[in-house]
């Protein structure tokens, strides 16, 4: 006779796990605050790379720029035979050539300066999925553990929990209302 009723049992188990899934909880948010730090530095690190390489390459591209532009400018010749190259018309021809060059150069740039950026967010993309991905997991669990925990609590105050299909309904009117109230 020493055995305890089914309910008895029912509730001395849920006033034993309740609390070990609100550790569980907390321990959760403290895991997922660890990861979030962790996301936060990498987040950090890849701006500032990132801040890095983009002045990095407009710095080579002012260096490159004013390199060909001397370059361009060297082609003219000075004194009489710059006089003669206009006389006969190939100054014209030289002004012509550096001046799509000049644009060339021009398109390229700003076909790095893309490509980098393309680049830049394409890597950003990835860790805002991987943050996102995180977040979403952790709420599944939070959510799982208080489904848990109140199943317990029921489990404790010694009423059955609901049934299944019960509980399908309830969620799901739940999300309906949820997203009725997002359109509105």
């Amino acid at each position: 006779s020493d055995l305890k009723s089914v309910q008895d049992t029912k509730m001395l188990i849920a006033e034993r796990v309740t609390p070990a899934l609100k550790r569980h909880i907390v321990e959760s948010r403290i895991s997922f605050k660890h990861r979030l730090a962790t996301f936060d530095h990498a987040k950090t690190k890849m701006r500032d790379q990132h801040r890095t390489a983009r002045n990095d390459l407009k710095e080579l591209q002012s260096k490159r720029d004013a390199l060909e532009t001397r370059q361009r400018a060297n082609r003219f010749r000075k004194g009489l035979r710059g006089l003669w190259d206009r006389v006969t018309g190939h100054h014209r021809n030289i002004k012509k050539q550096n001046e799509a060059e000049a644009i060339a150069c021009k398109t390229r740039d700003a076909q790095e300066r893309q490509t980098l950026v393309t680049y830049q967010l394409s890597e950003r993309r990835i860790l805002q999925s991987k943050i996102k991905i995180s977040r979403r997991r952790q709420a599944e669990i939070l959510r799982d553990l208080r489904i848990d925990i109140g199943r317990y609590i029921i489990m404790s105050r010694g009423s059955e929990p609901l049934p299944q299909r019960q509980r399908r309904r309830r969620r799901a009117t739940r999300e309906l209302r949820k997203k009725f109230r997002e359109k509105t």
